[in-house]
């Protein structure tokens, strides 16, 4: 889940590139970027704020900390929480260089004892319980940089053509976020 909300938000990222024109490469546009931030908020004022808030930092922090974590060494369970197979609870360790970073985060977002068990020598995710969090965490953050980014009010800016296809209203775009976040049509 990590991983596809990273997706999500690096997404966004390269559509606020290309909608705004910033002028920077694919690779360049990431929300930890400081020169990303720089040049959009440049643009779009009210983003500073949105970035600057600790719950944003903590998400980004959490989700950068775990996607990172995939080309290392793998994630591997070590038990099960519950009484029977319907309420059990997969577990799994973080090596020890992502733990501290991901329990401090977690800490920002009140979540450190929902989505880690730190009572013993490692540190044990509760991995289906971060991934249902991520969802309801993620959503309304993009939401916003895309209020932010595309406003929508007619009194403030023109309706974005559809026809154009840098546009979020434009179909191809509006079927790729339909696959992005499993809405179907």
């Amino acid at each position: 889940m990590a991983l596809a909300a990273g997706g999500a938000l690096d997404s966004l990222a390269r559509a606020a590139n290309e909608h705004l024109e910033l002028g920077l490469q694919r690779q360049q546009c990431a929300w930890g970027s400081k020169n990303f931030a720089d040049k959009i908020c440049r643009d779009r004022p009210s983003l500073t704020q949105v970035l600057a808030d600790a719950n944003t930092q903590a998400i980004f922090g959490i989700i950068k900390s775990l996607r990172n974590t995939i080309h290392a060494e793998p994630h591997q369970t070590v038990g099960f929480q519950g009484r029977n197979t319907n309420g059990t609870e997969e577990r799994v360790t973080l090596p020890g260089d992502v733990a501290d970073a991901f329990v401090e985060h977690a800490k920002v977002l009140k979540r450190r004892e929902v989505w880690a068990d730190t009572s013993g020598p490692d540190v044990l995710l509760r991995a289906t319980t971060l991934g249902d969090d991520l969802v309801p965490l993620v959503v309304p953050l993009c939401s916003k940089i895309v209020e932010i980014v595309w406003p929508v009010d007619p009194n403030d800016s023109p309706q974005p053509s559809p026809t154009d296809e840098r546009s979020p209203f434009h179909a191809t775009n509006i079927e790729r976020n339909r696959l992005l976040y499993g809405v179907r049509a």
